[in-house]
């Protein structure tokens, strides 16, 4: 459990367990994503995660539009459910070269400061509150690493004061990677969000003679670092990948996995379950989750990511 005096906000783009954020007091920072004219938020539930994946997702989404919470939004969040409750809190983003989210929080936080202090006096408690805003420079799983890390430091009395710069310096170490399933949906997303990580010549030739190609993101930039033919032989290279940093050594004892789907089927990959094996041999937790709707809206069905810090 993490301090009480201390919040720690993700928005649902983070793809943490369930189990974690449950068992943490993890606060979310909700994401909508606009189907035509239906509007789905994004919080983090994965059976809400499922059932949409299950209604033609792949179909839909790539026309979806994602909607960030804008300040007014992200204001109400804080007055209403943050700062009454506890003392600070720190609101952990994607890459803010992907969303204008952490913009957003920031703005929240330093123009409407005094609401949020009359928040707290409304709820009885002195109007003393804290809040940190943290580009994680990352996404999905990246992000995920870098809150785990908030969460640990939190729960060993490390003030909120003290956060900001050691998880900065973490999230120069985090690399997150991602693999699709279906290289036409991500080519028409990131055309369509002016992303050129895979071009029209990759997609074409990828699509034909099925290569699957591993993005990794850095430190706000994405681009193809290896390709396989076909998900499971992407997969493979991508774990053997992450096997190799885990002997030459982490900066957190930690790998994250999601997946846009049933976990069901990602644990019952051979290679994933050795994988797994490996990690607990070496003393690495290995944390899976249901990939984010606002992660999947941009990736397709199927997708894998994984994320780890590099020491």
């Amino acid at each position: 459990m993490t301090d009480s005096s201390t919040c720690i906000v993700i928005d649902s783009a983070c793809d943490l367990s369930a189990e974690f954020i449950r068992d943490n007091d993890i606060k979310i920072l909700p994401i909508g994503i606009r189907f035509g004219k239906e509007m789905f938020v994004d919080r983090r539930n994965e059976a809400e995660t499922i059932a949409l994946y299950k209604q033609e997702f792949d179909k839909r989404g790539i026309d979806a539009e994602t909607v960030p919470f804008s300040i007014d939004q992200i204001t109400e969040l804080l007055a209403t459910r943050i700062a009454p409750n506890y003392d600070g809190a720190l609101i952990l983003t994607i890459a803010s070269t992907r969303s204008p989210i952490f913009q957003n929080a920031r703005k929240a936080v330093f123009t409407n400061l005094s609401r949020l202090k009359q928040a707290r006096l409304d709820a009885g408690r002195d109007e003393y509150f804290s809040v940190r805003v943290l580009d994680s420079k990352t996404l999905f799983t990246g992000e995920a690493i870098i809150a785990h890390e908030a969460v640990r430091m939190v729960s060993e009395g490390v003030p909120l004061n003290k956060l900001s710069t050691p998880l900065e310096e973490l999230s120069k170490k985090v690399y997150a990677y991602l693999i699709p399933r279906d290289l036409y949906f991500v080519h028409k997303r990131a055309k369509k969000k002016g992303d050129k990580s895979i071009g029209w010549l990759q997609y074409k030739i990828g699509n034909m003679l099925d290569v699957k190609p591993v993005l990794q993101a850095h430190q706000g930039q994405t681009e193809p670092i290896m390709k396989a033919s076909g998900f499971d032989s992407a997969l493979k290279k991508l774990l053997e990948h992450a096997m190799r940093q885990i002997k030459q050594g982490l900066a957190t004892r930690l790998v994250t996995m999601s997946y846009a789907g049933d976990l069901a089927e990602l644990k019952a990959n051979p290679a994933i379950d050795q994988f797994v094996g490996y990690a607990k041999l070496n003393k690495v937790e290995v944390m899976m989750s249901v990939m984010s709707t606002t992660a999947a809206v941009n990736v397709g069905i199927g997708s894998f990511s994984l994320a780890f810090a590099a020491k």
